[in-house]
């Protein structure tokens, strides 16, 4: 037998509540910054950021809500499938987006999603508006404080507006 033990970084998906709060909060950010900013999608990746992009579309569905527009960025190009993919089962077409993570250590999650978003780096037709951190989230009345912060996808010195 194997003993697993739980981490401070999965916390905010083991418990049902906390998570549906975050769920909660996070999308109504969303939505704002989609009407404010014209994103057509929202970024995500990894097991964390899936976790988030179906916990809403199943409330949504639920709550008889309008689903919003997911993309599944893959980590490495080793797996099945295209290194972006839509959630909605149809084909997407992404212009202006925001991504969805759960914090910020290094950026390196954010270059590597703008890098397989944009493609190349002289693209204007795909374009980053800014990132939301759901992490901190968690409280009801959390309310998102907005920041700039460094990234350097390609390389290339790069600032976006942040939530968390």
């Amino acid at each position: 037998m194997r003993t697993v033990y739980t981490s401070g970084y999965c916390n905010n998906h083991s418990d049902p509540h906390t998570h549906m709060v975050t769920l909660e909060n996070s999308r109504n950010l969303l939505m704002r910054l989609m009407r404010d900013t014209n994103a057509n999608c929202i970024a995500v990746q990894g097991t964390s950021g899936l976790s988030m992009a179906y916990g809403m579309r199943m409330l949504d569905m639920l709550k008889n809500r309008k689903l919003l527009p997911f993309v599944m960025v893959r980590k490495d190009d080793g797996h099945h499938g295209s290194p972006v993919e839509s959630l909605d089962f149809r084909t997407q077409k992404i212009g202006d987006y925001l991504i969805l993570d759960d914090f910020i250590s290094s950026g390196n999650t954010i270059n590597r999603i703008i890098e397989k978003m944009e493609i190349d780096r002289d693209d204007t037709d795909v374009t980053c508006r800014g990132v939301v951190l759901y992490s901190r989230a968690l409280e009801p009345e959390h309310s998102f404080q907005v920041t700039e912060h460094r990234f350097m996808p390609y390389e290339t010195e790069r600032y976006l507006k942040v939530w968390k």
